[in-house]
């Protein structure tokens, strides 16, 4: 049998190789053809391409990430101001109270027989003793009649 021409063999590889890179590489078609070419076409790499999602899935991630500590942030801050905000409430409620409190204490200074009538009617009755002994002091003239009410309240 005579040798094949010189043609035939260099075809004959280049099918084989086809077959071969076919074989090798899932991406390439049956009737693919590398003419002029010694190669195959290069293929990216998977890791390549996966790398490159990977680093938008990272910029993607570290963005959220920027996001979700941005809002923890303004969160903690809405808390803070919260709480400042009720401490500051609170203390402006207690100084409110001691200044009502002080307002509708009667002092020692005040005293009027009706006042104590007042006191004593409201149920006051030591309150009441005590400012009319003042008055039976203040007023020594009309201390037999301090008396009498300081008794009745006493019996009370």
């Amino acid at each position: 049998m005579p040798a094949p021409p010189e043609e035939d063999q260099s075809t004959m590889k280049k099918s084989a190789f086809l077959r071969w890179v076919q074989s090798k590489t899932p991406g390439i078609s049956e009737d693919a053809t590398f003419d002029g070419i010694d190669s195959p076409p290069e293929k990216v790499p998977e890791k390549a391409t996966e790398e490159k999602e990977t680093a938008k899935e990272k910029e993607e991630r570290l963005k959220k990430e920027k996001k979700k500590a941005k809002k923890k942030a303004e969160k903690k801050a809405k808390k803070k101001a919260k709480k400042k905000a009720k401490k500051k409430e609170k203390k402006r409620k207690k100084e409110l109270k001691r200044i009502l409190e002080q307002s509708i204490e009667v002092g020692d200074e005040i005293v009027s027989e009706t006042l104590a009538k007042l006191l004593a009617h409201q149920g006051h009755t030591e309150r009441a003793i005590k400012m009319y002994r003042q008055l039976s002091l203040l007023f020594p003239k009309k201390s037999s009649y301090f008396a009498e009410i300081i008794q009745e309240l006493e019996e009370k």
